[in-house]
């Protein structure tokens, strides 16, 4: 019977208070906006979906294997609670391996608290 996989309080905290830093600075620089990109100048984070309060691994897995904790994504679903295309950290697996948690870049109105686990709407 496997359990569900997270990251330990303090280093959630810890983790969401240096993501609001770099957020802070991030929206304090100029930012450059694209006209023109060839489709191979531009990456695409391995993408999940959001569905209520955990979000499910979306197929293909990773090269590499499976979705783990600390591992880099994107949103992909252009309906939820969350903005398509939206980055966040993996900071928990649930046991099923089918849902997952994340802590995102960014704060949105509609995101959660992780069941209070954050202090913002990061979940």
């Amino acid at each position: 019977d496997a359990a569900d996989e997270a990251l330990p309080a303090t280093l959630l905290a810890e983790m969401e208070d240096m993501v609001t830093v770099a957020t802070d600075a991030r929206n304090r620089t100029r930012h450059t906006i694209v006209a023109e990109a060839a489709r191979n100048e531009l990456l695409r984070p391995f993408a999940v979906l959001r569905a209520g309060p955990t979000i499910p691994v979306a197929a293909p897995a990773p090269p590499n294997g499976p979705i783990a904790l600390m591992d880099r994504v994107a949103v992909a679903q252009a309906h939820g609670s969350v903005p398509f295309g939206a980055h966040g950290t993996v900071v928990r697996v649930l046991a099923d391996g089918q849902y997952v948690e994340v802590l995102l870049d960014d704060e949105f109105w509609l995101a959660t608290r992780l069941d209070g686990r954050l202090k913002s709407q990061r979940g």
